[in-house]
């Protein structure tokens, strides 16, 4: 599947109504380049499975180190 999604704001809503499809056991891989919105879809996944804890880049916390 390939969405393009043309703000932040956009890239969390996708992830968000994304969550509703998910079935207990689900398995998903996402990749790209830095700075290609793959947090910023997790957080909205994650808002909508209601996860309140904090998403970070688990890349960007490896770089800072």
């Amino acid at each position: 599947m390939e969405v393009i999604t043309k703000s932040g704001r956009e890239t969390q809503e996708l992830g968000e109504r994304f969550s509703a499809d998910l079935r207990p056991g689900s398995i998903l891989a996402l990749y790209g380049e830095l700075g290609s919105g793959k947090t910023t879809f997790i957080q909205g996944l994650a808002r909508g499975l209601g996860i309140k804890k904090r998403i970070i880049s688990p890349t960007f916390i490896f770089i800072r180190q």
